[in-house]
């Protein structure tokens, strides 16, 4: 049995299907076998297989196969943990009330103000930037300001997460 890198680097070794057909022609025409260089004789035990280097490939896959949906588990495994944990996170919960009260504060009176829920990517974008008049500081950050001073737990959220950076990366398949 070979290993993949083995098989890895046969591939391109492997005769093209016109190499494949001289020598069959070669042969078909009575040419003597013997006078062929060692490659040359080599294609002629190869030159009845259908495709040499598409059954090399097929190898590989195969001998791959294996590794590669272990390590597809493992990756989804890791998304469903870290997905898990956004759920379940009292932390972050808190800190989306926080934006949600804070949204609601600055939104008093209007239609968008006593909002039960927002979208997470335009909510953060637009806290992000909206700055106070000296453009000294976003939202965002007297946001996590405030919290750090009044309830500095709900902070720890973002410690909760560093599953989340290899999570991030997604699947991808190799």
């Amino acid at each position: 049995k070979l290993p993949p890198d083995k098989v890895q680097h046969l591939i391109p070794c492997a005769p093209t299907d016109g190499e494949l057909e001289m020598v069959r022609a070669y042969v078909k025409a009575g040419g003597d076998v013997s006078k062929l260089s060692g490659a040359e004789k080599f294609f002629v035990k190869l030159m009845d297989l259908v495709s040499v280097k598409q059954m090399l490939k097929l190898w590989l896959l195969k001998s791959q196969f294996e590794p590669r949906v272990n390590h597809i588990r493992e990756r989804i495994q890791l998304v469903e943990n870290a997905l898990q944990k956004l759920r379940t996170s009292e932390n972050l919960r808190q800190m989306l009330e926080v934006i949600l009260a804070v949204g609601n504060f600055l939104n008093y009176g209007t239609a968008r103000g006593n909002a039960y829920g927002f979208h997470l990517d335009p909510a953060l974008d637009m806290i992000d930037g909206l700055k106070a008049n000296d453009k000294s500081m976003s939202l965002l950050v007297f946001v996590i300001e405030q919290m750090h001073t009044a309830c500095p737990d709900a902070l720890k959220w973002i410690d909760e997460f560093e599953l989340l950076a290899d999570a991030s990366k997604g699947i991808y398949i190799y």
